[in-house]
């Protein structure tokens, strides 16, 4: 064998490999980013698909694909200040009424959601979709304090679940509205959840 065919056949061997390795790391690293752009709501997935990484991949990317299509915008700083000024109500409502101020605060988010752009509640399902890729740390809490004001609706939801509920909604709310919502509530005494 001459030295160019040895060349050669060592470069071909060395593009197959390099190729197999590409093929082998690119589901990997898709898992990984996905993993960390959807946090605990890919665990949920993953446990809904009996640990099935390849079936929990696809559907977190279809739900990519699919909230790729939404307008999802910020609120504008009309729309802004008016829900921080409702938040700000509903923690002072918080102590005297706290059921009151759950099923409150779950009307303020699909407010806050609806007027960002995220679908109606009517599609409850694609609203947690795309809440899951616009927001997806904010997911579980999201759920939490859905199922409580569910719960408060019908009157039977305690008062721990009634705090835990609003406390998962301002995380929410946070998340929604923007960082800066934090500081609006100029002192820890004004906050009751």
């Amino acid at each position: 064998m001459s030295t160019g065919l040895i060349i050669v056949i060592v470069v071909v061997v060395v593009a197959v490999v390099a190729l197999a390795a590409l093929a082998f790391m690119r589901p990997q690293q898709r898992n990984r980013r996905l993993r960390q752009q959807f946090g605990p709501e890919y665990d949920r997935e993953l446990a809904q698909h009996d640990g099935d990484t390849r079936a929990t991949d696809q559907v977190l990317e279809q739900r990519v694909k699919r909230a790729g299509d939404l307008d999802i915008r910020p609120l504008d700083p009309a729309q802004r200040e008016r829900a921080l000024a409702q938040w700000n109500t509903l923690q002072e409502q918080f102590v005297d009424s706290p059921a009151k101020a759950v099923i409150d605060a779950d009307r303020l988010l699909g407010e806050v959601m609806r007027d960002r752009g995220f679908p109606d509640d009517d599609a409850q399902d694609d609203r947690y979709a795309a809440l899951s890729v616009h927001h997806a740390r904010a997911l579980p809490g999201y759920r939490t304090s859905r199922q409580f004001a569910e719960r408060a609706q019908r009157g039977e939801a305690t008062t721990e679940e009634l705090r835990k509920a609003f406390v998962n909604a301002r995380e929410t709310f946070d998340q929604l509205v923007g960082a800066e919502t934090a500081t609006t509530s100029t002192s820890s005494n004004e906050r009751t959840a």
